[in-house]
């Protein structure tokens, strides 16, 4: 079965995709763990008011519960938050600009 545009709005026009989405984006949370925290708060709000022990009894991971309410109740500042170029190493190797088959290469 092929899934296109048309069923994908059809089917987010029945279910509301953005808790699922916002949620899975949190570390520590997994489908399983969305499915069992939806089932007990109504909304993000409600999860972000819940202590770390009351999430932890739900996910029945006291681990997790702490995470989790950390990364929702962490403020970022600008003095806080690394500079991402920084402090993660490029991956790739620079991309040779020069025309022509070896041309202008130095090794």
């Amino acid at each position: 079965m092929t899934v296109t545009a048309e069923d994908a709005s059809g089917r987010d026009a029945i279910y509301n995709v953005a808790p699922y989405d916002l949620l899975l984006k949190v570390p520590n949370i997994t489908m399983k763990n969305v499915r069992l925290i939806l089932s007990k708060v109504k909304d993000i709000r409600e999860l972000s008011s819940l202590t770390a022990d009351q999430l932890g009894e739900i996910l029945d991971n006291k681990k997790f519960g702490e995470s989790i309410i950390e990364f929702l109740t962490k403020r970022y500042t600008p003095e806080t938050r690394s500079d991402s170029k920084q402090t993660a190493p490029n991956p790739r190797p620079p991309v040779n600009t020069a025309r022509g088959r070896g041309k202008n290469l130095k090794r």
